[in-house]
């Protein structure tokens, strides 16, 4: 979205309906409308299970625009930009804010929104010049790789969180526990450290002055 008509300016005609303008309009409206079906997909479809469907196909999106650009196809590369926005906006981007909100702490979340907004940060310094530079067809086949690479990561590293409890999602990645790291001299597993009675109350949706 960061740089739409900049990049559809590169591969469709500056006339005709299918022009870059009208592409950013679509791309937007794509964008924003599919975003409200975020909500339904987190919260019926397993968290792990989204993301390793989104990583490969988004994947799949990027080569095939690249391959569009080379061939000038340009309506299937904008169908297909449009169809990466809706597999995004309905998987990946709703689900990563569910996980890491359900499975770290306070301090974790936070790193991870500072982490994303420098994402975003060096994207919109180095998009325009790499565009200039290797081209746009090559820029969406980087792209392809590092969504190969984010699929890899979850299947291996990220474990599922959906229907658990809120102690169980907690433990996920503690210390100890089957994704976390080994215990270090003199630290405590979860079940020692955690209090099992406050995390009853919390799975029964008690407030929190009863406890």
């Amino acid at each position: 979205m960061l740089y739409s008509n900049i990049i559809l300016g590169l591969i469709l005609p500056p006339n005709g309906v299918i022009n870059p303008r009208n592409g950013t309009y679509l791309i937007s409206f794509v964008n924003s409308s599919t975003a409200l079906l975020g909500c339904w997909t987190s919260a019926r479809y397993g968290r792990r299970y989204l993301l390793l469907l989104s990583f490969f196909t988004m994947s799949i999106c990027h080569f095939i625009v690249a391959f569009s650009i080379v061939k000038e196809y340009n309506v299937a590369c904008l169908i297909f930009i449009c169809l990466f926005l809706a597999i995004y906006q309905t998987a990946s981007a709703p689900v990563t804010w569910c996980y890491v909100a359900e499975t770290t702490t306070d301090v974790g979340l936070g790193v991870a929104i500072q982490s994303l907004h420098t994402v975003v940060l060096i994207e919109t310094l180095t998009s325009v010049p790499l565009i200039d530079a290797f081209g746009a067809q090559n820029i969406f086949y980087i792209f392809g790789a590092a969504c190969i690479g984010g699929g890899i990561f979850v299947y291996f590293f990220v474990a599922e969180s959906f229907g658990l409890s809120e102690k169980e999602k907690k433990c996920l990645y503690y210390p100890g526990e089957q994704y976390g790291r080994k215990l270090l001299p003199g630290e405590d597993t979860f079940a020692q450290f955690s209090s099992p009675v406050m995390y009853e109350k919390v799975d029964d949706e008690r407030t929190y002055a009863s406890y």
